[in-house]
Parts: structure tokens; sequence; C-alpha cells
């Protein structure tokens, strides 16, 4: 996959590198629980994350153009719920999740996930 970029945010693929970043955002319980998961317990299962989950094509990182931090992740799956007259390979549903408001403060609302999605589609 290419990194795609906006003004202010760039979607790359996931390296293993980056699971102490992920481990530093994806341990928030503020994070976790709103999307289904628990807070990751140390930076080995950040990294199994990574290595199973993120490592998929449709899934991206999100990090700051301008610092490279790594803000949250976004992904398209297959999804045969939204229409079920269509097979699920002729839809998708988009995940996202940002790091909490103790990282980014007022940015987290600041429409953030709408240029993710918009360049993601």
């Amino acid at each position: 996959m290419i990194t795609l970029k906006t003004r202010r945010l760039l979607l790359a693929p996931w390296r293993e590198e980056d699971a102490e970043a992920l481990y530093a955002l994806a341990s928030d319980p503020e994070i976790g629980p709103m999307c289904g998961w628990e807070p990751h317990g140390s930076v080995e299962e950040s990294r199994e994350v990574i290595r199973d989950v993120f490592s998929a094509p449709e899934v991206c990182a999100i990090l700051s153009r301008e610092s490279g931090a790594l803000l949250g992740a976004v992904g398209l799956q297959p999804s045969s719920e939204i229409f079920p007259e269509l097979s699920a390979t002729e839809q998708r549903e988009m995940g996202y999740w940002l790091a909490g408001t103790a990282v980014l403060g007022p940015w987290r609302y600041d429409g953030g996930c709408n240029r993710t999605a918009a360049l993601r589609l």
C-alpha cells in the first residue's frame, strides 16, 4: 500500500516498529472499550496486533504529517450486513479510532476522522 496524504495527516501501512507507539495509545482505557477491545497490556501485545490484524492491506496507521506521530488507525473490512442484497465483496465497512484527548487535545474533535475517511475512500 502507498502512503496517502492530506494537509495534516498521513495514512501509511503499519510496521512492527510502530508497536511502542501503538501501545502508548492502545493502552489508554478511553480508547479500547469504545472500539470493542480491551486496552493493550504490553508492547508485545501491540506488536501481535500489528502482525495479526493491522498488517492487512486495508488497514492503515493514521499519522501526523507534521511530526510523524501515531494518531490512530483506519481500516476497510468486507461486510455483508449493511446491504444484505450485496455480497461482502461489493461493500465495505469503515472502522477507525483516534488517540484519546490526552494526546490529541481538542484536535480529536476537529474533523480528523472526516478527513481520514475522505482520503481512505
